[in-house]
């Protein structure tokens, strides 16, 4: 391949021209938007959802539609089905303290299924290893 030698010299961008940063702050102060009054306003509630009255729903005498979405919290008969249920028995309605604790026990029954399913895959892991292990032996290894 040819060689040749050339000199070297300043490299003049005579056809830039020099700008000036932008400042990244606006020439004028942002307008804060002006915001709405709001005030809370009391709900109204129908006669049945009154808390008074959904503390001891069997004892309350309210017509109710059968479509009702609150029909069956005032009209569920529970523990006529089973003499085995704790606490009086039948129960007329569903009261705040029942679904608390049908709550509760399906939180329950959910952490003794996560924790039986621990133990069953902790007892598969522990046989898995001392089978191999006991290959191991077997083969020499």
């Amino acid at each position: 391949a040819a060689f040749s030698a050339v000199r070297l010299g300043d490299l003049r961008a005579t056809f830039l021209q020099k700008v000036d940063p932008r400042s990244p702050f606006p020439a004028e102060a942002p307008q804060y938007p002006t915001l709405k009054a709001f005030s809370a306003a009391e709900p109204d509630y129908s006669a049945f959802c009154d808390p008074d009255k959904l503390a001891n729903p069997g004892g309350q005498t309210m017509p109710l539609d059968e479509d009702n979405p609150c029909f069956h919290t005032y009209n569920a008969p529970l523990g006529d089905q089973s003499s085995d249920m704790k606490g009086q028995s039948p129960i007329k309605g569903i009261t705040e303290d029942i679904f608390w604790n049908c709550a509760k026990r399906d939180v329950r029954r959910a952490h003794l299924l996560a924790l039986a399913d621990y133990q069953q895959d902790s007892k598969r892991a522990k046989g898995a290893k001392s089978a191999y292990e006991w290959d191991e032996i077997a083969l020499g290894v």
